[in-house]
């Protein structure tokens, strides 16, 4: 696949043929291989997967040790003993708070990395250090994220169908929202329901090719230690191929920015 300057940065596809999923993935393989990118992407995520792990251990060790040095029970046998604990509002709801908004801020700030460094990758701009460009956007990447698992639950209750196909219709929210981060999130999904409008299948098969390498990693698994490292590579695999799929995308469209081309709720 060719790629051309665009906006002074590295964009690949162009007017030619609709590439198919196994073009794509050797797009991403390509960019993965270029330059050690992959070892830059995977010391990434690793490193936002420690950070994540931290948050939640760092909440549990917190109220397991006031628990124990405040002398008061770890459990308690109904729900009225645990309300009538002058302990229990004085300290584990509030450190209880504080570590979910802690969580929730990293996982936004995890996302924001994560889509970084598939988009940077596919573009052979890929620095270790994109995977702290979240901070600063966690919170907007945790708004983007309610306000697309709010209209997925909607689109939901008319039966599974519309909530699948608006499922695919919003797949590429993320990305936007990273290459965009003025942009509010209802300008995310409909940008990236328009750019996805007529390439919804062509993102499952992408997504489907996949299947053997996911069957590896499944079987790989009960090997201690070995199928880890591969169930992050192939998920460093198949979000590159994702940001493949995003990139060609939009080096064909020559639309105006945030025109629906369907209705969106």
């Amino acid at each position: 696949m060719a790629f051309e300057e665009i906006d002074g940065e590295k964009r690949f596809g162009g007017q030619s043929p609709l590439p198919l999923a196994r073009d794509l993935r050797q797009t991403a393989w390509d960019a993965l291989c270029e330059r050690y990118q992959f070892w830059r992407y995977l010391g990434g995520f690793l490193t936002l997967s420690v950070v994540l792990a931290v948050i939640i251990v760092f909440g549990c060790v917190v109220v397991e040790l006031l628990s124990k040095l405040c002398g008061s029970p770890s459990g308690y046998s109904n729900f009225k003993d645990m309300i009538n604990d002058p302990f229990f509002w004085r300290a584990i709801v509030p450190i209880a708070i504080l570590s979910t908004a802690a969580l929730t801020y990293v996982i936004g700030f995890t996302s924001w990395g994560i889509a970084k460094m598939s988009v940077n990758t596919i573009r052979r701009t890929l620095k270790y250090g994109d995977c702290f460009s979240g901070w600063g956007y966690g919170w907007h990447m945790v708004w983007v994220l309610c306000v697309v698992c709010t209209r997925l639950f909607l689109w939901s209750l008319l039966f599974i169908v519309p909530g699948i196909i608006k499922s695919l219709s919003y797949a590429l929210t993320d990305i936007l929202a990273v290459d965009h981060p003025d942009w509010t999130p209802d300008e995310c999904i409909d940008e990236s329901s328009r750019l996805m409008y007529g390439h919804r299948w062509r993102f499952v098969r992408l997504n489907l090719s996949f299947i053997g390498w996911f069957i590896l990693a499944g079987i790989l698994r009960m090997i201690p230690g070995i199928g880890a490292i591969v169930q992050y590579g192939i998920q460093i695999y198949t979000s590159a191929a994702k940001a493949a799929f995003y990139e060609d995308l939009i080096a064909r469209d020559s639309r105006p920015v945030s025109v629906s081309a369907e209705p969106n709720v």
